[in-house]
C-alpha cells in the first residue's frame, strides 16, 4: 500500500484510522475522503455515483493475499464447511 501510495501520491496523505471496514465505506459514502477498500466491499455502491478505480503498481494489479482462519475443529460444523467452500469457490470463479 506505502509503495503505491508513494507512487501516485507527493504529499503525504491526511490519515483518518478506522478499524471497521464498513465505517470507512460510509465515509466515503458520505463525501469524507477516499479510501483502498476490497472490491467486495464496493460491489454495491452505483458506479455513477463515485469514481471506482482499480489500483496498479508498475502496471500490475494491486493485490494482497487473503486468508481465511477457522479455529481447529470449526470446519467440521456443516455450516463453516459450507461457508468455506462457498468463499473458495467465489474466489477461483472471480
Amino acid at each position: 500500500m506505502q509503495t503505491w501510495r508513494r507512487e501516485y501520491f507527493t504529499t503525504p496523505p491526511q490519515i483518518v484510522a478506522v478499524d471497521q471496514i464498513e465505517t470507512c465505506k460510509q465515509m466515503v459514502v458520505h463525501g469524507v475522503g477516499r479510501s483502498v477498500l476490497p472490491k467486495t466491499v464496493i460491489r454495491d455502491l452505483n458506479a455513477d455515483d463515485f469514481e471506482i478505480t482499480p489500483l496498479f503498481i508498475a502496471d500490475q494489479p494491486f493485490v494482497r493475499p487473503t486468508w481465511l482462519i477457522t479455529e481447529g475443529g470449526a470446519l467440521a460444523l456443516p455450516q463453516v464447511a459450507a461457508f468455506v467452500e462457498m468463499a473458495l469457490t467465489d474466489l477461483i470463479h472471480h
